[in-house]
């Protein structure tokens, strides 16, 4: 009875119906975790309406999110699973994975760097390098537990493309895609910047700083993973100047050394012509 009457409200909202084979986490009291049997999606494809209505009942949906962007010239196109996988004392799960991240450069942008007398090969290089580094964040994912209120708040925002890092602040999260996050809420780690990403001319320069530092600021060091896309006047202290040097896609990281080298927090960086 239960399926036929899922079966019809997934008619109703214009969702498909589909077995995936999802193990559910679950975390005792005493602090160890384990795995349930897998469990029934329906799937709502792109249609993030369908899995609104039934997140309302913390029923198990999953969707698929395509988020689109133009950064000064650098297409971006992000594709998100976001499933709901029922619930766990009174709370819904709710799981999240970046499936793909693809950067393209615009004719406009690449017409760009052709008067600047780059060749098409070059612009290719760049172009490729910049998703090199982006796709280390696919696969990122991560589940929270959360209020069915809540949860469908945070899609509606999300399917309006209005999205914040508040956005789960106050949902119990776990997984990589929240790592940084929940290290910097700990006692031990304190340390975070406003900026999680910016965008720059060629030759444009900006000061990043970071807060919540522990001990003195010359404690905090700063890296870059290509320094020939942007780099650092100075590589220690709470504030640095950041120089953009070539078009692409780069992350600058600050490191309080007074916690250790897992408290860090990172800034990506594109820099276009």
């Amino acid at each position: 009875m239960l399926f036929a009457i899922l079966f019809s409200v997934l008619l109703v909202f214009g969702c498909i119906s589909t077995t995936v084979s999802v193990p559910v986490p679950t975390t005792s009291s005493s602090g160890v975790t384990t795995t349930t049997n897998a469990i029934e999606l329906f799937d709502c494809k792109t249609d993030l309406v369908c899995l609104i209505d039934l997140s309302r009942d913390c029923l198990p949906a999953k969707a698929a999110q395509v988020s689109k962007a133009n950064q000064l010239g650098v297409l971006q196109t992000i594709t998100y699973l976001l499933e709901t996988r029922g619930m766990e004392n009174n709370k819904c799960i709710f799981y999240v994975r970046t499936e793909k991240i693809d950067l393209n450069y615009s004719s406009n942008l690449v017409n760009k760097l052709l008067a600047e007398n780059l060749t098409l090969e070059q612009i290719k290089t760049k172009e490729e390098e910049a998703n090199k580094v982006v796709d280390a964040a696919e696969g990122t994912d991560g589940t929270c537990r959360l209020e069915a209120t809540d949860l469908v708040t945070v899609l509606a925002k999300w399917k309006a493309s209005a999205f914040s890092s508040d956005d789960l602040k106050d949902a119990r999260c776990m997984g990589r895609m929240f790592a940084q996050q929940n290290a910097n809420e700990t006692n031990e780690c304190t340390l975070s910047t406003p900026f999680p990403a910016l965008a720059l001319a060629r030759g444009g320069r900006v000061i990043l700083r970071v807060d919540g530092f522990k001990g003195s600021e010359e404690r905090v060091s700063w890296s870059v993973l290509d320094p020939s896309v942007a780099s650092v006047d100075f590589p220690s202290g709470a504030s640095v100047n950041v120089v953009a040097q070539n078009p692409g896609v780069t992350k600058t990281t600050a490191v309080d050394n007074s916690v250790g080298p897992n408290c860090k927090v990172s800034v990506t960086i594109t820099v276009n012509p």
